[in-house]
Parts: structure tokens; C-alpha cells; sequence
């Protein structure tokens, strides 16, 4: 068999400050900007259940739900259809 061809890894380190050392590219911004975005959006998700796929399986599970819901939550049908208590939880979730 022959030897794969891959694609040269970028090579550089990033700081705790989110500085760049080793080469300044686009391509390295962009690989860092997504670093930062992912460990953002992970925040308080145990590094065991990252490695075991969590974000697959919220990903896969979200996919599967999404169809299910009212395109309009006033749609919605119970006591708290309509009042934005649904959507007022979810600023509130995101804003921290």
C-alpha cells in the first residue's frame, strides 16, 4: 500500500490570551477563531462526554425534534402557548 498524501497541519501555539505563535496566516486565524467558538459554546460540558460525541448526538436528537415543533409557538398548544415564557427562557439561557 502506499502512503497517504495529507495536507500539511498548520503549526503554531496559541495562548491562554488567544495570541498567536508560529505562523500569522488566514488560515491559522480562522483555524484559531473556530478554537475559540467551539470551547465557547462547550463551556461546562465534561471533556469525557465531548470525546464520547455529546454534540453528535444533541446534533442528531435536535435534528430529530425540530420537525416536531409548531413553526409558530402561539401554535402551540397549553397554558403557556403564546406568552413568550419559552422564548424568554431561551434569551435568558443564551445571555449567560
Amino acid at each position: 500500500m502506499g502512503e497517504e498524501i495529507r495536507d500539511p497541519v498548520p503549526q503554531f501555539v496559541i495562548s491562554m490570551q488567544g495570541e498567536i505563535f508560529g505562523e500569522d496566516t488566514e488560515e491559522n486565524r480562522e483555524i484559531v477563531r473556530r478554537i475559540h467558538a467551539c470551547v465557547n459554546a462547550c463551556e461546562g460540558i465534561p471533556t469525557e462526554e465531548l470525546e464520547a460525541g455529546i454534540i453528535r448526538d444533541m446534533r442528531s436528537a435536535i435534528k430529530n425534534v425540530i420537525p416536531l415543533l409548531p413553526r409558530n409557538p402561539a401554535d402551540a398548544q397549553g397554558p403557556e402557548a403564546g406568552s413568550g415564557e419559552v422564548e424568554n427562557d431561551i434569551a435568558e439561557n443564551r445571555a449567560g
